[in-house]
This record gives C-alpha cells, structure tokens and sequence, in this order.
C-alpha cells in the first residue's frame, strides 16, 4: 500500500499558500483493508476513509467512467490495480494532479510543475468535457489566483465553450452552482469568476438577466475592497459582494441611466430577482439582495428628507438586527461613494437613535400604534439633530 498527498495541499504548499486540508489517495489497497485498519468509510459512492487519528480523508486510486448527464453520472473503478497516475489522471488541472510521496517526492505525470510556473490553469485531460461542474470550478480557480497571475488556458476555454452549448450546464443543480460561487465570491478578485464564465457563455446560460450586459464590475470591486476594509465576516461579505454583482448587472442593463427611481430599474431588478430565484440564498443575502438594492432610490445622502432616512431603517429592521445596518452602508458606499461619509455617519448614529425611551411615551397614556408613531417621530427628530 502506497499512500500520496495529493491535490490542493499539494498545489498550495508549491505556491507558498497556507494549507487549509490535506487529501490523499491511497494506491494498492481495499476497503476491506482500509477497515482493517482503522480507518472509517464516508464515501457511499467513492471509497474515501478518514484517518482513525487525523480524519484527514484518504482515498483509494479510482478511474471514472461516463454513464450519464451532469457531474453526477459517473461510474466508479476502485481496485488495488488502479495506478497513481490513472488517479491522477481525472482530475480536472494539472495544477491539481500532483502528487507527494510520504519521502517528498513530487509525482507529476501532467506537466503541472510546468503550468504553475506558467501560471496557467490547464485541463488534464479531454475527459474534461464530460464534467460540466468544471466549468465553475475552473473560473473559481482563475478568481483565487488572479491575484498571482494565473489565468486559464486557450484551449481549457474551448472546452469549457464546448461543454456550456452540450446543454449539461443545465444538469447543475442550483446547490452547486451556489456553491460555486459563494467560494468565489470570498476570493480577492471575484469579479475574474464572473468574467471567465461569461467567456464561456455559461453565465447567460445559468443567468439570462447576464446576457446582452457588459459590467465593468465597479461595484462589486469597490464592495471586495469595502468588505476587507470593515473586516466583515464571510457571510457578510458574500452578501455583500453578491448584491453589488447584481447591482453592476443593473446598471449594464440601465446603459447608462440612473441606478435608483425608474421603471427601467424596476423591470430589471424584477429580472434579476426572477433569474435568482432558482438558487438557494441564506436569508441574509435575499434581505440585502431585495431591501438593500430594491430601495436605492431611498438610500440616505446630505439631500433626503430625515424622516425618510428612518424609513428606511424600518426597512431594513435596523432596531431589531442594528449589527446588520453596517453591511447595507457598505453596499450602499460601494454603489454611492459620493453618499459614503453620510452613510457613515448615519451608521455612526445608531446607537443614539436607539435609545429614543418608550417610558415617556407610556406615561402620556400612549398606547399601541400610538407608541410606535411616537418613537419613530422621536428618531427622526434626534437624526436631524445629529445630521
């Protein structure tokens, strides 16, 4: 039994990254071995194990055979005869089908040395094409190492064009696809993931909203940027970054008119709501997705009326979730950079306008809705103040 670390950990020590999971594939052996040994079978469909001390996944060296559509229709071959190379051989770059034996020695059958030196993110082999969730991964790939220069293939594209009109892209289930580009969109460069895809056509095909748009990207650069700066979590910055991609569609299609108060904004923010639909988003990046792009006419700047900045905070439940108001400022500056000291301090403002006391409402014999008018009229009289 032979045993190699193979794949990411593999590509990323050589590109002095930090290692964030190691895998490995195990040559000459069995399940029943496996077992034997201590390891625990995970894989119903693939024979991957953990390690019984470091559950570190190891995987016994398969082949993969086509049988039907989608990135799930594979047959799989695991047998003690498979080689190293067989293995390596169906995986998607040559980047990722290097191996390292357990003395150092780096076993790399496709030239994958070569095209990281070259910084290029090329397909192993043709049985590329049969795989169309490669055609996310590899634009995800060319989004995380844009910053070091990497980018994808000529020919890796063509084959990727070639899968896009087969018509499997359609076989992706919606999980995939966003999860696909959840991990993009935490990358330095999110908007390559966007780009390559649409190289390929495979953002129109997912997305018709995409199609006959030319963004420049502005937004969702400046809300990476803002993101980092602010130091949100990644859930936050993934609602943050997908918003403000929406938003640079939004203004493709505007050509040019204003982003917030037109019937040419609403129908194709109704668009790319429909178009979304389809992919399963935390709640939290429908709530920024819906209020804070539907409401752009709204956001507050040195012109809009006080009463109308707290309507909007009603909007985006700011007293009920007020750590939440931090990440729709950020999208709103990355959109309005000109409103963005406003925005800041309106963010700055909150903990003020939070406690407006309801006691003195109460003692005046309010009651119900009369409470809720008063506390409101308070805010917006304290915002002025303030503003």
């Amino acid at each position: 039994m032979e045993v190699y670390l193979v794949g990411g950990a593999v590509r990323d020590e050589l590109l002095g990254l930090p290692i964030h999971e190691r895998d490995y594939v195990v040559v000459g052996s069995t399940p029943a071995a496996m077992i034997a040994s201590g390891y625990q079978q995970v894989g119903k469909d693939f024979p991957v194990f953990l390690h019984p001390e470091t559950q570190e996944e190891y995987a016994l060296a398969r082949t993969e055979r086509k049988a039907g559509k989608g990135y799930t229709g594979f047959e799989c071959f695991a047998d003690p005869s498979v080689t190293l190379e067989q293995d390596l051989e169906r995986r998607d770059l040559t980047i990722n089908a290097i191996a390292k034996s357990a003395t150092g020695e780096l076993i790399d059958p496709f030239h994958g040395l070569n095209d990281l030196a070259n910084k290029k993110l090329k397909h192993v082999s043709l049985a590329f094409v049969e795989d169309p969730l490669r055609v996310l991964r590899v634009a995800r790939f060319a989004a995380r190492f844009a910053h070091l220069g990497f980018q994808v293939a000529n020919e890796t594209l063509q084959l990727m064009k070639e899968i896009v009109a087969s018509g499997e892209m359609q076989e992706l289930v919606p999980e995939r696809v966003w999860q696909e580009m959840r991990k993009a969109l935490l990358t330095q460069d999110p908007q390559v993931f966007f780009k390559v895809l649409a190289q390929v056509n495979a953002l129109q095909t997912l997305f018709p909203f995409t199609q006959n748009t030319v963004p420049q990207f502005t937004f969702l650069k400046r809300a990476t940027s803002l993101s980092l700066k602010h130091r949100h979590a990644n859930s936050e910055q993934i609602d943050i970054r997908f918003a403000a991609w929406c938003a640079d569609h939004l203004a493709g299609r505007l050509s040019g008119k204003p982003l917030e108060g037109n019937d040419a904004f609403q129908k194709s923010f109704e668009q790319i709501l429909t178009d979304t639909a389809i992919l399963p988003l935390p709640r939290s990046t429908q709530q920024l997705f819906k209020t804070g792009l539907g409401h752009l006419h709204m956001v507050p700047n040195t012109n809009t009326e006080a009463a109308d900045d707290i309507a909007l905070l009603n909007r985006c439940d700011a007293w009920r979730q007020p750590e939440r108001l931090g990440i729709f400022i950020t999208l709103w500056s990355a959109i309005f950079p000109k409103y963005e000291a406003h925005l800041a301090k309106l963010h700055s403002a909150l903990p003020e306008l939070l406690k407006v006391d309801v006691r003195a409402a109460v003692a005046d014999g309010l009651k119900g809705a009369e409470i809720g008018k008063y506390v409101e009229q308070e805010r917006i009289l304290s915002w002025q103040a303030l503003k």
